[in-house]
């Protein structure tokens, strides 16, 4: 089977560098399988790479085996030294890439990526931070809110969880019901069924975020 090389990068949400020192990379097609049922020679082609970019005893690569966390088929590095790089080999596809690396905020942003028969292609994987606006926890507020409504949760009990999430990311309510509102102003202005339920969901929000 022929193959190019998939380059990934761990990094902050500036752009630096980040160095865990136990990384489990996750690789799946746009159709949601895993790259070792769809490339039998994915271990072989690799072991001998990976084990020349991260030799033992200081490093120990695990390919192909379950993660511990998820248990997805992964390329498992951990050692004593900084990891932020690993390079491999794949069939030519779209691939969606994202790994578990140890301390900060456990899980990268997912990224898409094509890789060509030949060729190399890269993916920077960033490691968000908890806290602040660009923090997990604000992405994760509105969604919640949204979903718990729809499962009828009742509203004190779904404030009583906002609250905690506010003071975890180090949040201003103020800020995220102003984000609502512009939200809801936006969806009002376009005329389908979709922006309509768009607006609601931020009227209900802005109910419990106050």
């Amino acid at each position: 089977m022929t193959t190019g090389k998939l380059n990934i990068w761990i990094r902050e949400p500036n752009c630096e560098l980040w160095n865990p020192w136990w990384v489990e990379l996750e690789i799946k097609t746009c159709a949601g399988k895993d790259i070792f049922d769809i490339d039998p020679n994915m271990e072989r082609n690799n072991k001998e790479r990976l084990g020349q970019m991260y030799p033992a005893p200081n490093y120990e690569v695990k390919i192909g085996g379950a993660a511990h966390i998820g248990g997805f088929k992964s390329i498992s590095i951990r050692g004593k030294a900084d990891i932020n790089h690993i390079e491999v080999d794949v069939p030519p596809g779209c691939y969606v890439v994202r790994a578990w690396v140890c301390g900060h905020n456990e899980w990268t942003e997912r990224a898409i990526v094509n890789v060509r028969c030949g060729e190399h292609a890269c993916v920077n994987l960033i490691v968000p931070h908890v806290k602040g606006r660009w923090g997990c926890i604000h992405n994760v507020i509105i969604p919640f809110i949204r979903n718990a409504d729809r499962l009828k949760i009742p509203q004190p009990e779904i404030a009583k969880v906002v609250d905690v999430l506010v003071k975890a990311g180090d949040l201003n309510k103020k800020d995220i019901a102003n984000e609502l509102k512009a939200k809801a102003e936006i969806a009002a202005g376009v005329k389908n069924e979709y922006a309509k339920q768009r607006v609601i969901e931020a009227k209900r929000a802005l109910e419990i975020i106050k």
